[in-house]
């Protein structure tokens, strides 16, 4: 499987399996967003940790993500982006019109070790308690802690 989708209360989190998002495997990225997006999803975060190259069309389909998440009003985070990757996104510009967080190079020794860890730092980062009564994923606290991580 190119890309697994985790889902966690409000959130769900797409993670790339792939070494290269390029032409090869930036419509499957695609359709996997256009699918969570129909699918009543808000928040998308997608993992590129395991991708260490990324073309035109992979950004063509993170914008997608990015759209489909605007448009109805959610939010959509790029996160574990690798030198190149993020390189490319600042580049182009993209890093002002998407939340992008969570360098590789933070991360803890064990996260860096085992897949499970890493996923569970991502989403007790990106996700912090809400102490307004909302709970876990409140899309407010969820865009305001991403602002204040910018």
């Amino acid at each position: 499987m190119k890309f697994t989708t985790e889902h966690r209360d409000r959130v769900v989190i797409v993670t790339s399996t792939v070494e290269k998002l390029d032409a090869l495997h930036a419509p499957d990225l695609k359709a996997e967003l256009v699918q969570l997006g129909k699918s009543g999803h808000l928040n998308i975060v997608l993992d590129l940790t395991e991708s260490r190259y990324c073309d035109s069309s992979g950004l063509s389909a993170v914008l997608v993500g990015n759209r489909l998440c605007r448009d109805e009003k959610g939010t959509f985070v790029l996160c574990g982006l690798q030198p190149t990757v993020e390189k490319l996104v600042q580049i182009s510009q993209l890093d002002r019109w998407i939340l992008c967080t969570w360098k590789p190079q933070r991360r803890s020794w064990a996260a860096r070790r085992n897949p499970k860890q890493r996923r569970h730092e991502l989403f007790s980062e990106l996700l912090p308690a809400c102490d307004g009564g909302h709970g876990v994923g409140c899309r407010s606290h969820f865009v305001g802690a991403m602002r204040h991580r910018l």
